[in-house]
């Protein structure tokens, strides 16, 4: 008798949340008709449908009732929960010789492109997909994923855009997505490996967007912009990340990595609880954040965030980048001051980028002006950390007299 079927399913839905691995899930979703029923809609749960590896999950995904017969069974695309599409396109080299093998990518390349469109349509009707993500580093939205307009995904929650917007129709694209979920509350932009933007419009027009269309955002991930545009761009930009209009009434998290100045944004956001940023105290930020719980960022924008207004943090990362072997003693004394104000602070980490570690002195300085800490990481000094003499190898640590 098959004791393992005949389970409750409640024990056996606790089992495939546990269960990670995919063949194992494919091999239990075998057992029985019962089986299948609860371990088979795990498979196609999360889905990273990638051109050079999976491309076999977005054919699944693309094909109609029709074409799936004789299965009757729910379709694959009712069960996905978080979508991720990437897809790297062969670069055009002049004089490139036609090879087999590259025609063969071509062809591959092409049937991933057309299959996407009816893949996402199929998720938008059948299922309540709660999370989209879109690499397409060096090929644009519309040329992506194409005409877009006539999907709406109601449940769309959190959006991850990390390919290029540089037209309107790439542009009307992504608005169609936002505006079609209004239950959009996550919303990530992603700017890393992307060619150099040349045109500053490009990004203006995306962001000037973004309060229209998602303006119910809770948490908002601007990364790598820096990376890809001119410093002569960064001023329109900068605008636009100023404006009054560019204001989320809702947000409570905010990481802008490698962004412009952040403070007038911070100052029309007040309600923020996490934040993760560089460079923000530039302009003068004097960090009025009374619900900031969360912050990672250098220490000069956390010494100005306790300036004059300390926020109630619990838990503060700062990443301290000098040429120096060793913080100075004016630094160390700013930072301990800086430490001491923040009487709610529970967990510190001190990431020392090309510093050889802090001495036993200020490690005894952070925790008697944290005196409610309970989780510390850090890197200590060489001369602290050595081993003993008598582990040491190389050694002789034994008198033969």
């Amino acid at each position: 008798m098959d004791h393992f079927s005949v389970l409750p399913n409640e024990i056996l839905d606790l089992f495939s949340t546990e269960i990670q691995e995919r063949g194992s899930l494919f091999s239990l979703s075998l057992v029985s008709k019962n089986c299948y029923d609860l371990f088979n809609r795990r498979l196609y749960e999360f889905v990273c449908a990638d051109r050079q590896i999976r491309p076999d999950q977005i054919r699944t995904f693309a094909l109609s009732q029709s074409e799936r017969m004789p299965l009757i069974g729910p379709h694959p695309a009712s069960f996905v929960k978080t979508l991720k599409l990437k897809f790297i396109q062969y670069e055009d080299m002049e004089g490139e010789e036609q090879t087999p093998t590259r025609l063969q990518g071509d062809i591959e390349e092409d049937l991933f492109r057309t299959q996407i469109i009816p893949a996402l349509k199929n998720i938008a009707e059948h299922s309540g997909l709660y999370r989209l993500e879109l690499f397409f580093p060096n090929v644009s939205l519309d040329k992506g994923i194409k005409d877009q307009s006539s999907i709406v995904f109601g449940h769309l929650r959190e959006i991850i855009i990390g390919c290029p917007i540089p037209n309107k129709k790439s542009l009307d694209i992504f608005e169609s997505i936002c505006r079609g979920s209004p239950s959009l509350n996550y919303l990530e932009l992603n700017w890393w490996r992307f060619n150099y933007i040349r045109d500053p419009n490009v990004v203006v027009r995306l962001m000037g967007s973004i309060p229209k269309v998602c303006p119910n955002l809770r948490e908002i991930q601007l990364l790598h912009l820096n990376d890809v545009i001119s410093e002569q761009s960064r001023e329109s930009i900068q605008q636009v990340f100023d404006d009054p209009n560019f204001t989320f009434p809702l947000l409570q998290k905010l990481h802008c990595a490698r962004f412009m100045s952040c403070n007038t944004f911070l100052e029309r956001h007040l309600g923020i609880e996490n934040l993760k940023c560089n460079n923000s105290s530039k302009s003068g930020f004097i960090g009025a954040l009374p619900n900031l719980r969360l912050f990672h960022g250098s220490v000069t924008d956390y010494l100005a965030l306790c300036s004059k207004y300390p926020p109630p943090v619990e838990y503060l990362e700062l990443d301290f980048i000098s040429t120096v072997p060793r913080l100075g003693a004016q630094e160390e004394m700013r930072l301990i001051n800086g430490l001491a104000k923040t009487r709610t602070l529970r967990r510190f980490v001190l990431n020392e980028y090309r510093i050889t570690g802090i001495s036993l002195v200020l490690l005894n300085a952070i925790t008697n002006a944290c005196p409610n800490l309970t989780h510390f990481t850090s890197r200590l000094g060489k001369e602290v950390s050595a081993e003993p003499a008598s582990l040491s190898f190389g050694c002789d640590c034994f008198d033969e007299s």
